[in-house]
């Protein structure tokens, strides 16, 4: 459902002339390297649905609306590849994902390659073993606290949903390890390569006089499939 309440969050200031009225959409989401197939198909997949109510609302990957975001309260992931069934997932144990989102209720998890040539100084990442269940939440040296601040709000509620494309289970006990960019423990560099500060943009020793720009232009993905509870690209 979406409403007026939507906006009233966005502005606390705005004031309604009458009773909220609520309406209803259907989003369909489209990974950025879906097939031209599987975007007609989730296409067509809304139509079917119109005789019921609500317009449809096509979302593309990198530009989802605040209200679509807000919609899995912080808790949205997007994971590589296509979804695999249980018994034929070829993942390794160790997953890597980029914090982005302003606020925890837009927040949301962009998988990257698991290797230290991901991190990023500006950033938070959550580097997840689905084995161990557990979660390492890592700060580069310049993320703002907000960015922290979503980063703990998503690696909750990984620990509270234990999604299954996550690769974790509903029995999984998982435990979050915070750490900052220049004191992390071994375990992580075991996760991610060998530890290299030269093999990303590491900002410990200042920032570079090019570097800014570089940084804020940082992720993107390849994409392939279509939304479900957590999203697969």
């Amino acid at each position: 459902m979406v409403s007026a309440a939507v906006g009233r969050r966005q502005n606390p200031e705005l004031r309604s002339a009458g009773p909220v009225k609520e309406q209803c959409c259907y989003f369909f989401w489209q990974g950025r390297n879906s097939t031209v197939r599987e975007k007609g198909t989730s296409a067509l997949m809304t139509v079917e649905l119109e005789e019921e109510r609500g317009a449809q609302v096509q979302v593309q990957q990198g530009k989802e609306p605040p209200c679509f975001l807000q919609c899995f309260n912080g808790g949205m992931i997007l994971h590589g590849g296509k979804r695999e069934e249980e018994e034929e997932n070829t993942q390794t144990e160790w997953r890597l994902y980029c914090v982005r989102g302003e606020v925890p209720v837009e927040g949301h998890l962009l998988e990257v390659v698991s290797h230290c040539s991901s991190l990023r100084s500006m950033s938070s990442m959550i580097l997840l073993n689905v084995n161990k269940a557990l979660i390492y939440l890592w700060h580069g040296c310049k993320a703002q606290q907000h960015t922290r601040l979503v980063g703990l709000t998503a690696a909750q509620r990984i620990k509270e949903q234990c999604p299954l494309e996550a690769g974790l289970h509903s029995s999984s006990k998982v435990t979050i390890t915070e750490c900052d960019e220049g004191s992390e423990p071994t375990g992580f560099w075991d996760a991610v390569g060998r530890k290299d500060r030269k093999a990303y943009d590491c900002m410990l020793q200042g920032i570079k006089s090019n570097q800014i720009l570089f940084v804020t232009y940082t992720w993107l993905a390849d994409v392939n499939a279509s939304v479900a509870k957590c999203l697969c690209f």
